[in-house]
């Protein structure tokens, strides 16, 4: 294998697989580099939003995901009272371990070259270009490209390594399991818990067809849920929920509990420096309200393999120049994910929960929010905010 191309990815789950899939298909000489092999497991509730969805779509990748999973048009949502509401929308499950493979395969025969089982420990960047040292099987290797892009998740220390981390402390913390559940049991939509167990965050049961559901819960540490069990969480929600406990009565739990830290709020990582660029889950491309982050770690991904091309095109690549991704980032994404944080706060309140969702029973103009919040037409706060609620209790 050569010792140098355009462009090192490191990180090859959906942000890596997309920023490296888009050089490849650019004609860049780029390969990527993941700590594990294929396939392999990642902790996430496994579900595609329509955002995700969607630019699957505009990259050609659909048809291969919609092939390999599970499609379903409602979720249903339970508010701390036990009242429900589903909603509709447009969503896909596939478990990460068939994503992931499918993901970084496809950029693979795009022209990208994967190097799995390397652990990038190391960046320098000089005036004429940077140089990415890893591991592999213990031995220490190094690879000289023009420029770099980091889509490693929330992992502080590989942040640090790159010297791009402000802190260390995720946003929010997230366990899940799979179960193998009854014939008879709905499969036909997403579930959704706001319990007190958990808020503020929630619990869900995914169905992933055949039988096989994700289950797990999230809790939201910025919002002031720390210090808690996360596995006493999971099995508290599962045992004292009702509705829960029903589902999975007379099921096989086939995996043990894993749980995994979250970076939300566009918030965790400087997105540059000199030669690299940084995408994904790395720079809080997840939602504070909701936990999900495939559809806007694949985006982010994207926009930084536009950026990408257009420094490797210039020959620009010190961190002021970089920077004009930055502010992209700021341009499109930081009004949206601080929406998405004010949501938070309301949702992590168990009479708002009440309110929002029993009213989106009989509020035609609540659903249409709450839908439209799912499929990113409207922004959070115009229901969760003091005047968006005091309109769902008048409006129809």
């Amino acid at each position: 294998m050569k010792e140098s191309f355009e462009v090192a990815v490191v990180g090859a789950g959906p942000a890596g697989s997309i920023a490296a899939l888009s050089l490849a298909r650019a004609g860049v000489s780029v390969v990527i580099l993941d700590k594990q092999h294929f396939p392999r497991d990642k902790v996430c509730g496994d579900v595609l939003m329509p955002d995700a969805i969607g630019l699957l779509r505009q990259l050609r990748l659909w048809e291969d995901v919609r092939t390999r999973g599970h499609f379903m048009e409602f979720a249903r949502i339970f508010a701390p009272d036990a009242t429900c509401v589903d909603l509709a929308g447009g969503f896909h499950t596939i478990p990460r371990t068939d994503l992931d493979a499918l993901l970084v395969k496809k950029a693979v025969e795009a022209g990208a070259t994967l190097i799995s089982g390397a652990a990038a420990n190391d960046f320098r960047a000089t005036a004429s270009a940077a140089h990415l040292g890893y591991l592999e099987n213990g031995d220490r290797k190094e690879i000289r490209v023009r420029m770099a892009l980091l889509a490693c998740g929330a992992h502080a220390k590989t942040l640090g390594r790159f010297g791009v981390s402000p802190r260390e402390t995720p946003s929010a913390i997230a366990m899940r399991t799979y179960y193998r559940l009854r014939e008879n049991l709905d499969d036909t939509r997403l579930f959704f818990w706001f319990e007190r167990a958990v808020l503020p965050g929630y619990g869900w049961i995914f169905p992933l067809g055949n039988g096989l559901f994700n289950i797990g819960v999230g809790l939201f540490q910025d919002a002031g849920q720390t210090g808690q069990n996360l596995r006493q969480v999971l099995n508290s929600f599962l045992a004292q929920c009702e509705v829960p406990r029903e589902m999975i009565r007379g099921g096989t739990r086939l995996a043990p509990f894993k749980g995994a830290p979250l970076r939300t709020g566009l918030t965790g990582a400087e997105p540059s420096r000199d030669r690299l660029l940084v995408c994904g889950e790395s720079i809080g491309a997840t939602y504070s309200m909701s936990g999900e982050g495939i559809g806007k770690a694949m985006e982010t991904a994207n926009i930084a393999a536009e950026h990408a091309l257009a420094a490797l095109s210039s020959g620009k690549m010190a961190a002021r120049d970089l920077a004009r991704y930055d502010r992209d980032l700021e341009r499109r994404f930081r009004e949206l994910f601080a929406s998405y944080r004010k949501g938070q706060y309301w949702l992590g309140r168990p009479a708002v929960c009440n309110l929002v969702f029993g009213r989106a029973r009989t509020s035609s103009w609540v659903r249409s929010m709450l839908e439209g919040i799912i499929a990113e037409s409207r922004d959070p706060t115009e229901l969760l905010s003091p005047y968006g609620l005091l309109k769902a209790l008048v409006l129809r």
